[in-house]
């Protein structure tokens, strides 16, 4: 008997709607959406050849080029450029490399999910303007969120198809997402119990919620291990400490909100520290980069040594516990700054930056055409971060109701996007569009696996020996 009610729990087991199946048996939707990922990487390349850098980018070209890499941007991402840059001189072989995991996972996402329409759309979401503006440029959030694409793309065909080698190969992109930013873990655990879930419905039936978890946090503390040690390695004890831009930011905003001056003694090399009434100069709620550029009269210095550190973790700690109140409403200014709340952040890159490599940007016809497209959405909701966090908790809330064999997919996607951006509330650097990428790919996705449960999967409600019956396997 059919199954009609939502997923539960039920003795332990996780019960789901209808078997999640191919919706395109024949092989001209599977053709259509290969064409379509090639025409996607073939005009994103076209468009923005050899692909855009930010000074972000030009510090990690140079990291590849003299083999010598710090912390400050997790190490793996300038370690496989030192390659590609060997293979296509320049920014161009990241480019490719990024393209090539986003639109063949947008494009197998949609082929398992929508059938017939599945090239049309695939190609509408690789040229929504808030995606694709960032596909233009070398960044390591563009690489987080391309590598998650294709990591999402790998066990949703594991879990149609029963595809181990699938299973096996989603490994290496989640591998790759957690390697290259540093805030990476609260989005990809979510999706490691996702494949944990998976993997225990190919090899053992219906997974319980228990083993589910305990598997997939298993998997997750393996992997983090993996890249935290190979990373430090790169690293070699280059520390930069980047986390302390963050104290120092927080530090100026509470000494500018209680009238006292709680920074350290060394954030300037003369050891002064400044005046309540140079604050206001330096402090600005939509990100820290003031504090360190702009005036060099004024500006805070950075540090290596380990007893500043030090000093500055206790200063941290002292000034958060006294006044609390106005550390809590200088996160919450930083926090709506980056989520294009009273304002929008700085969109996408528009060029390469000034660099020592003599790299330019020789803009074409096309270039000029597609930026100028671009710069039409460059205020708009489209790029609004908050629009999309409140796209995905509202798909959320309807996926909670539905019967629906995605609805696993689509939660944890869900919980993965909210909880990646809600550790920027502790570390946002600036008011940059692109830390949020990754919940704009999201909020696409779960439109994607709402429409199969809403249009598709309706077509299909009887019992799921794959996903309902532990016999069934």
């Amino acid at each position: 008997m059919a199954n009609n009610s939502p997923a539960k729990l039920q003795a332990g087991h996780l019960v789901v709607g209808p078997r999640l199946q191919s919706l395109s048996p024949s092989r001209a939707p599977a053709l259509a959406c290969a064409a379509a990922a090639l025409l996607g990487i073939a005009l994103t390349v076209a468009c923005f050849y050899p692909g855009y850098m930010s000074p972000d980018s030009v510090e990690q070209l140079a990291q590849a080029r003299s083999g010598i890499f710090t912390d400050w941007h997790p190490a793996m991402m300038s370690f496989l450029w030192r390659f590609a840059d060997k293979l296509f001189p320049g920014p161009f072989g990241m480019l490719l490399l990024n393209n090539l995991l986003f639109w063949p996972g947008v494009a197998t996402i949609c082929y398992r999910c929508l059938g017939q329409a599945a090239a049309p759309v695939t190609i509408a979401l690789g040229l929504f303007p808030a995606v694709f503006g960032l596909l233009s440029t070398v960044w390591k959030d563009v690489a987080f969120g391309a590598s998650m694409v294709l990591a999402v793309a790998l066990l949703l065909d594991a879990q149609i198809a029963r595809s181990k080698s699938a299973l096996i190969l989603s490994s290496l992109p989640i591998l790759y997402a957690l390697s290259v930013r540093h805030n990476s873990g609260p989005g990809v655990l979510p999706l490691m119990l996702y494949g944990a879930w998976v993997y225990l419905n190919i090899f053992c039936g219906v997974p319980s919620w228990r083993a589910m978890v305990a598997l997939g946090i298993l998997i997750f503390g393996l992997f983090f291990a993996i890249v935290t040690f190979v990373n430090r390695q790169l690293s070699a004890g280059r520390q930069m400490h980047i986390i302390q831009t963050v104290l120092l930011h927080d530090l100026t905003a509470i000494s500018l909100a209680e009238g006292t001056i709680f920074l350290p003694k060394w954030v300037r090399p003369d050891g002064s520290v400044p005046t309540v009434e140079e604050l206001p100069k330096m402090y600005h709620p939509a990100g820290l980069v003031s504090l360190f550029g702009g005036n060099p009269a004024i500006n805070l210095q950075q540090t290596t040594d380990p007893a500043d550190l030090a000093t500055l973790r206790r200063a941290w700690v002292a000034a958060v516990l006294k006044h609390p109140g106005a550390y809590a409403r200088h996160r919450i200014s930083v926090f709506k700054s980056i989520l294009g709340i009273g304002g929008p952040c700085y969109a996408y890159e528009t060029g390469i930056s000034a660099n020592p490599f003599g790299i330019q940007m020789r803009p074409s016809e096309l270039n000029r055409s597609v930026m100028h497209l671009l710069d039409i959405f460059r205020n708009s909701w489209v790029f609004r971060p908050w629009c999309y966090l409140a796209a995905i908790g509202l798909m959320s809330l309807v996926f909670l109701r539905l019967h629906s064999a995605t609805r696993i997919l689509a939660l944890t996607l869900a919980c993965g996007a909210l909880l990646y951006e809600a550790s920027y509330f502790f570390i946002v650097p600036s008011c940059d569009f692109r830390l949020s990428w990754f919940i704009v790919l999201t909020a696409l996705l779960i439109i994607v696996l709402l429409a199969r449960a809403l249009f598709f999967e309706r077509q299909n409600t009887g019992p799921s020996p794959l996903l309902n019956h532990p016999e069934g396997t």
